[in-house]
């Protein structure tokens, strides 16, 4: 009977109505070891220190863990709780005449584990290096190209469009054979 799991933990809370830290004060460990533990998907099996007192906490608060068929925890027949106000948060109601504590449901929750699909390996860009001749290796987006290399050309596509740009790269030329020119005379 342990912890298995951090989603346990998180769970024997809700059956308490604890917070994160009631937890942690009747445990006798800090709230952020509440939080790490429970965000944790396994426990190892060398149960470390803070577990155990969260698990001796809940114990002692008649909250049972299991294993089996999957992990979660479970109340046991006369839950006893910490202080009134965890109780009145968990929905007890207390009976001033018998004293007898009535739990609203005596069912175990069951933790659902995260599902753990197969992870499918990235297409790589494969978009060729001019130098090396060797593929891109970056992961590829949906159109197939990494950010870097992002698929067709988006040039001109028109007649016009084609002829506006080839004047530009004339007057881009032109301006760069006259700063070349200059700048020789002055060297």
């Amino acid at each position: 009977m342990s912890i298995r799991t951090g989603s346990q933990i998180k769970a024997a809370r809700a059956l308490l109505g604890w917070t994160i830290d009631d937890l942690a004060e009747v445990a006798g460990v800090n709230s952020n070891t509440v939080i790490r533990w429970e965000g944790t998907l396994a426990i190892p099996v060398r149960v470390p220190y803070g577990v155990q007192r969260i698990t001796a906490a809940l114990l002692k608060n008649d909250v049972i863990p299991f294993a089996e068929p999957t992990p979660g925890v479970r109340l046991a027949e006369k839950p006893i709780f910490a202080t009134p106000k965890a109780r009145a948060r968990a929905g007890h109601e207390v009976s001033p005449a018998t004293e007898k504590i009535s739990p609203p449901a005596l069912r175990p929750i069951v933790v659902k584990q995260p599902s753990r699909e197969p992870v499918r390996p990235r297409r790589a860009c494969g978009a060729h290096a001019r130098s090396t001749g060797k593929p891109c290796q970056r992961p590829a987006l949906a159109n197939g190209r990494c950010v870097n290399h992002g698929g067709l050309s988006t040039g001109a596509k028109t007649a016009e469009g084609r002829a506006r740009i080839a004047e530009a790269a004339r007057r881009r030329w032109v301006q760069h054979r006259s700063a070349g020119v200059t700048g020789e005379l002055e060297a």
